[in-house]
């Protein structure tokens, strides 16, 4: 399942920061979707794979999303 995370949509990895934060923005109007789904080729299956989404966007393609929580002390 393709997933759709937290980053703003970048065309490369310039300027992106470099803790492993996402790159975020206000008015952030498109995201980055990563990986593939099974119907898609062999190299959009990687998680290095990524394409952009329109945040408003409503699609019958697999996309998932993962909930995920900060640990600290």
């Amino acid at each position: 399942v393709r997933e759709w995370v937290e980053d703003c949509w970048h065309r490369n990895h310039e300027g992106a920061p470099n803790d492993g934060s996402a790159r975020t923005r206000a008015q952030c109007r498109w995201r980055v979707v990563r990986g593939g789904a099974w119907y898609d080729s062999p190299r959009m299956l990687r998680s290095a794979y990524r394409i952009s989404n329109f945040i408003y966007n409503q699609s019958s393609k697999l996309i998932g999303f993962r909930v995920a929580r900060t640990l600290g002390p």
